[in-house]
């Protein structure tokens, strides 16, 4: 079992803690020019073989079975950047920390080490406040840490790999788009906004601002379903 970070905005971590969110689609790195080669399988269906370099480990590969999940081979190697069934990601988003009281305040100055934990952070996705003082600047302030730049230690979510699949983007269906943890038309509704077509249709409106063109050359995409195995709270 491996462990990969993954970054999540705040909205997807607040789909997740709220179970609507099962579901990621991240585009392939390298997008083929002309598609894949689709292989027959004595199992049926269409596949297609995937194989890459790596200065360490040479070629490697595997056969994916279009839209369906990945067809693992027994032999030990790497499928996706994102990793196989079973393995971990531990989740990156917007945080602060460690934040302490003021009575705390020598000891974390003596030992910031120890206040290193879950507990002693704020999540813009609960919505906690970033609200702190600023030692080295004497001042109170207000004030937000990116997600890229969280380390493991203030992760207080992780997911379990329970599924990859490669798919084009324009394949998802109505029901992994609400996988994927779109809102609601409750929620769209109690918010003042529009809610047009369906999950399918938030879902793309949603890819084209992340991955402008994506959806419109249909690219690739890596699937990768997931569950939670562990949640730190304070």
């Amino acid at each position: 079992m491996k462990s990969r970070p993954i970054l999540f905005n705040a909205a997807m971590v607040k789909a997740i803690l709220d179970g609507r969110k099962t579901q990621t689609r991240r585009p392939v790195k390298n997008q083929p020019s002309n598609g894949w080669a689709f292989e027959d399988a004595e199992k049926g269906g269409a596949f297609f073989r995937i194989t890459s370099s790596h200065p360490k480990k040479g070629k490697w590969g595997a056969m994916i079975r279009r839209g369906v999940g990945t067809d693992f081979p027994e032999a030990d190697i790497e499928v996706s950047p994102y990793g196989m069934p079973g393995d971990r990601l531990w989740v990156r988003e917007t945080w602060q920390g460690p934040l302490v009281n003021q009575e705390d305040e020598g000891a974390i100055i003596a030992n910031k080490e120890r206040f290193q934990n879950p507990k002693y952070c704020s999540y813009e996705a609960s919505g906690d406040s970033c609200e702190f003082y600023d030692i080295e600047l004497e001042e109170l302030v207000y004030r937000w840490k990116p997600s890229i730049h969280m380390p493991r230690w203030a992760c207080r979510l992780v997911l379990e790999i329970t599924n990859v699949r490669l798919e084009q983007v324009q394949d998802i269906s109505e029901e992994d788009a609400k996988k994927e943890g779109t809102i609601t038309e409750q929620m769209a509704a109690d918010a003042g906004l529009s809610w047009r077509f369906g999950d399918r249709r938030q879902f793309k409106d949603m890819w084209d601002k992340v991955y402008p063109n994506s959806w419109k050359n249909n690219e690739w995409v890596w699937v990768i379903e997931f569950k939670i195995v562990e949640l730190k709270t304070a």
